[in-house]
């Protein structure tokens, strides 16, 4: 494989090594220097002790078709509020790797939701309005949306720090 030429950081490459998928993909996605900051953050945070050669393989799936997933609440702004976090002082979008995660936050959502009603902490009328959706992301400053059928959600704003309440 030509990837040990792509100028990936060691801890990246030493993944690669032992896994012919990530050595694939990396190859597939190209060279180091043209991935935006936010995607090289997300490839060496996931390259940490804790994580999976196939966490990492979903990761680069995501980055090479620009396609991510969320867990999110629209609001009746146009916002659709996703969230944000942050790698080594980088602000990113709350982007997931898997539909099934999106599902799994969701179902997680209504369940607490759902005990926080059994104790009287919420209203019985109460609703967790979170719900699974695509998220197309380059990297860059612009985001888009599509419920997980793939309809384009329209949206106020394209700026992923709009939807991340930044």
């Amino acid at each position: 494989m030509k990837l040990f030429g792509l100028g990936y950081p060691a801890i990246v490459e030493n993944v690669a090594k032992h896994d012919v998928t990530t050595a694939f993909l990396l190859e597939d996605i190209g060279q180091w220097s043209f991935l935006p900051r936010a995607f090289q953050a997300m490839i060496v945070d996931a390259c940490g002790p804790n994580t999976s050669a196939e966490a990492l393989n979903h990761l680069l799936v995501c980055i090479k078709n620009k396609t991510f997933y969320a867990e999110a609440i629209v609001c009746g702004s146009g916002q659709i509020a996703l969230g944000c976090t942050d790698i080594d002082g980088i602000n990113l979008p709350c982007v997931l790797t898997t539909a099934l995660e999106a599902y799994e936050n969701v179902a997680e959502g209504q369940q607490l939701y759902a005990d926080d009603i059994e104790e009287g902490i919420r209203d019985d009328d109460d609703e967790y309005e979170g719900e699974a959706f695509i998220v197309k992301w380059d990297g860059g400053e612009t985001i888009a949306f599509a419920d997980m059928s793939g309809n384009e959600i329209p949206v106020s704003d394209d700026k992923w720090t709009f939807h991340a309440g930044l």
